[in-house]
């Protein structure tokens, strides 16, 4: 499985602010904090192999990456935090390949995930693709 550890390893450092993991979309966006950056475990999208004793399949996995900034200042203060924000945790990720990756991070594209009278929240789809393998045992 898609451990997030190296990924905000490698992005932490470029943002000003505390990347956290988060379990789903509900959690990321039932935060307090502003600004907020969290990874959401997404979608994972498997490529079957036959059956064999070993069986691997090609899984491509999607990490959403949720940043929030709080709407207390001008929309366009708002505009220029988020996009700074979104750039300084997605540029990195962008064509580098985590450990037990077989390629580089491409990003999908992002959208509005939440708007309220406190908060932007946007979201951002990464994704890469892993292998997963596991030893099947034949019964008669």
């Amino acid at each position: 499985m898609l451990d997030l550890t190296a990924w905000v390893d490698k992005s932490q450092p470029h943002c000003t602010c505390q990347i956290d993991l988060a379990t789903d979309l509900d959690d990321a966006k039932n935060t307090r904090r502003f600004p907020s950056v969290q990874l959401v475990p997404g979608r994972d999208q498997v490529e079957h192999a036959g059956m064999h004793p070993t069986v691997k399949h090609t899984v491509t996995s999607e990490v959403l990456v949720v940043t929030a900034i709080s709407r207390s200042r001008r929309d366009q203060e708002n505009s220029n935090e988020l996009v700074s924000t979104r750039k300084s945790v997605v540029g990195p990720l962008i064509n580098w390949q985590p450990p037990g990756a077989n390629d580089v991070i491409l990003w999908g594209g992002g959208q509005l995930l939440k708007l309220n009278n406190q908060a932007i929240f946007w979201v951002d789809v990464l994704s890469v693709e892993h292998d997963f393998t596991f030893n099947a045992e034949v019964t008669p």
